[in-house]
């Protein structure tokens, strides 16, 4: 898969990657047209490699690896597919290798296209590994009147010429992921657009499965689909049962792909997930960074975050995971032993889970262990607390990361039912919103205490503002009140900053429970041209933090929890993880008389 939007700076190479879609709306760009006059080149006949192992794809979950290759993608994909390419043990645990179907189809019109001594080096190796083969498929035909240019168009005929280079090739291509056909077929507005009926589309997907089959009869294939912003989550399982009514049969699975920006994206996913495995499709989720990400590490982390957070906090239990990009990042996939590169981020989501418990009285108390029992000393367990109640607890809302490249300015602000796909009430308190450069203690956000009313800001919108004396310490706030049906957005004077510089933003504020998903704040970054990203905290109740506790040498734990005002409230525990094991968590429900 990749993001249209970020491909608009080497159109060249457009065609040849749609292989997927981005998280959010896209852009389409113009379309690019293949030349007609020049012929279509043979067949490569080199002689196949047979496969020396065999992937044991029963495991779940099922682990999809899928980066992009080199110019647009990782400087060093090639290099994975050497026999002493340093990512041994995490190559163990991928069962999947996904091609870009552009990739492997439209050579050789695209200079940066696979040539033959490439995709022989990688069936090759992927077939000596064990690893089954897999490619991004766009199984949608355009007509004269829609479609052109579109992400998912491009039908039975490049499908064939992907699975007919590669059985020449000696693979054996075991999944085949269609790009989005539901999405762009029927859900997308933009230029082009079709707007077909889900069953229409599920007869053209039922060719294209066909045309696939005849070549490899046993390939499994399924859907990747996005959960763009304001879609709702039963567009897709509409789609599902479409399909299954049109053809005869139901998906084999549906791959998740999300607009990370939503707030309620990990419930948006959980149900998604519940209803997959309810009509016995398997389900799976693409956990990946942003477009904008200025470094490795951050795409990087925000992936296993993401990971973390689906399967921790809110109980996913996906069949497949993919580990895709269609951005330019992360540059680096070699070595896994650097938690920084694309294998790193699979041996991190690959460590021992540890046990976390956790009980309450005046004290929170439990024990963190390894799967088989044994107490894990030494580690730090993050104590924090949430309100249940519905005017929220004052809390720290906070970013951290590196400018962009490119950007020499920024602002902060907020978005209430504006430019996030919701619509929601909202009702929250803003205190103080600080920016701090580098190393620096100096806020840089104008008038950030609202000490001069709406001095240095701007708003705009339907929704109620107003600036009054504080309700926690001293000094005024801003509160917003808003209805589903209103909207409003906040932005402050801009500031300077510079491109590559790490920063930390923080807005303190007491949100209510109800303000869950009905916008967000935000960090902009500008030229004075205009935007070049932004970086939101989804509105909802803070928690804040209570200390940490280090366990002892029977992995057991303990803090006070202090005086705690009336109330109902949920207290978290959280085990950030390290070198040895991934992340645990675990809450409980507690009240305060």
């Amino acid at each position: 898969m990749h993001n249209l939007k970020s491909l608009g700076s080497f159109l060249g190479a457009a065609l040849a990657f749609l292989a997927g879609c981005s998280a959010s709306t896209p852009t389409i760009p113009p379309p690019t047209l293949r030349p007609t006059e020049q012929a279509t080149p043979p067949p490569p006949t080199p002689t196949p490699i047979p496969s020396t192992l065999s992937p044991n794809l029963d495991e779940r979950p099922l682990i999809f690896f899928n980066p992009l290759p080199h110019p647009n993608g990782a400087l060093d994909f090639m290099d994975l597919f050497t026999p002493d390419a340093p990512w041994e043990q995490s190559a163990r645990k991928v069962h999947v290798f996904e091609l870009y179907g552009g990739w492997v189809a439209h050579f050789p019109w695209e200079p940066s296209e696979a040539t033959d001594a490439e995709l022989q080096q990688i069936v090759t190796d992927l077939n000596r590994r064990g690893m089954a083969i897999a490619f991004g498929a766009s199984p949608l035909v355009a007509t004269d009147d829609c479609g052109r240019g579109i992400e998912g168009f491009f039908g039975p005929e490049e499908g064939l010429k992907v699975v007919r280079r590669l059985k020449a090739l000696g693979a054996e291509v075991r999944y085949v992921a269609l790009d989005e056909p539901f999405a762009f077929g029927h859900i997308y507005k933009g230029e082009n657009a079709c707007q077909w009926p889900a069953e229409k589309i599920a007869g053209q997907v039922d060719q294209y499965i066909q045309a696939i089959h005849s070549v490899y009869p046993d390939a499994i294939i399924g859907d990747d689909e996005p959960l763009w912003a304001g879609v709702d989550p039963q567009e897709l399982i509409g789609w599902m049962d479409a399909f299954q009514a049109t053809t005869g049969k139901p998906l084999p699975f549906l791959h998740l792909d999300l607009d990370y920006s939503r707030s309620d994206w990990p419930q948006a996913a959980k149900q998604i997930e519940v209803a997959t495995k309810a009509r016995g499709v398997e389900f799976g989720i693409f956990y990946l960074g942003d477009a904008g990400d200025a470094t490795d590490a951050e795409w990087l982390d925000k992936a296993f975050e993401r990971a973390r957070r689906y399967e921790l906090e809110a109980g996913g239990q996906p069949d497949h995971v993919i580990f895709a990009s269609w951005n330019p990042r992360p540059d680096a996939v070699l070595p896994e032993t650097d938690p920084h590169t694309f294998t790193g981020l699979l041996q991190r989501y690959f460590l021992p889970r540890p046990v976390l418990t956790l009980s309450a009285d005046s004290r929170a108390s439990g024990t963190l262990s390894v799967p088989g029992g044994a107490p894990i000393a030494g580690a730090g367990v993050a104590l924090t607390l949430g309100s249940l109640d519905e005017a929220g607890l004052v809390a720290e809302y906070s970013l951290t990361g590196t400018v962009p490249a490119g950007a020499s300015l920024a602002n902060v602000g907020l978005r209430v039912n504006l430019e996030c796909g919701c619509n929601g009430e909202s009702d929250f308190r803003l205190y103080d919103v600080a920016y701090r450069a580098g190393e620096g203690t100096a806020n840089l956000v104008p008038n950030s205490g609202f000490g001069d009313r709406l001095g240095s800001w701007g708003a705009w919108g339907s929704a109620p503002l107003r600036v009054l004396p504080s309700d926690w310490g001293s000094g005024r706030m801003l509160h917003v009140s808003a209805t589903a049906g209103q909207d409003l957005g906040l932005n402050s004077a801009s500031f300077a900053v510079t491109a590559g510089e790490a920063y930390r933003v923080t807005f303190t504020a007491r949100v209510s429970a109800s303000s869950a998903g009905s916008g967000y704040f935000a960090l902009f970054f500008l030229t004075p041209q205009g935007e070049v990203s932004r970086q939101i905290i989804n509105l909802g109740p803070g928690s804040v933090p209570l200390g940490e506790a280090v366990t002892g040498a029977q992995g057991e734990y303990s803090l006070s929890l202090g005086s705690l005002e009336a109330g109902h409230y949920q207290l978290e525990a959280g085990f950030a993880g390290n070198g040895q094991y991934f992340p645990a968590w675990t809450s409980l429900e507690i009240s305060a008389p």
